[in-house]
């Protein structure tokens, strides 16, 4: 059994899925005087227990990082990066190198690449 397990209302009264989720958001916000870049990346474990008739939730970020930034000083890592929101879900083994990643070079969790197959939306 592997820890990718998807929760479904058929799982065993008590049984925990797990979920490791890596996400991550481009949006240009045209509100401002200056267009603004935005940038959010996100390492999610989400923990899920079926009760008999309702599930408990439980999601905790590990690992995110946020840039606010004039499109005129955009990085030029962010040409990269596609607009809109992705949800990855991945390995557990894959999920704690991005961690460790992460912890070393914030800006990689942006630049994470992933199959479109893993893609959860």
């Amino acid at each position: 059994m592997t820890e990718r397990r998807i929760f479904n209302k058929y799982a065993k009264k008590g049984e925990i899925s797990r979920e490791y989720i890596f996400s991550c958001s481009k949006m240009i916000d045209n509100d401002e005087a200056e267009p603004l870049l935005v940038l959010f990346a996100c390492l999610t474990k989400r923990f899920k227990q079926n009760l008999g008739e309702t599930t408990r939730e439980k999601v905790i970020a590990i690992e995110s990082v946020m840039l606010e930034t004039p499109v005129s000083k955009m990085p030029p890592y962010a040409d990269d990066i596609p607009e809109g929101s992705i949800f990855v879900q991945l390995s557990k083994e894959e999920f704690e190198r991005l961690v460790n990643i992460a912890k070393e070079d914030p800006k990689t969790s942006y630049l994470y690449t992933y199959r479109l197959d893993e893609t959860i939306t």
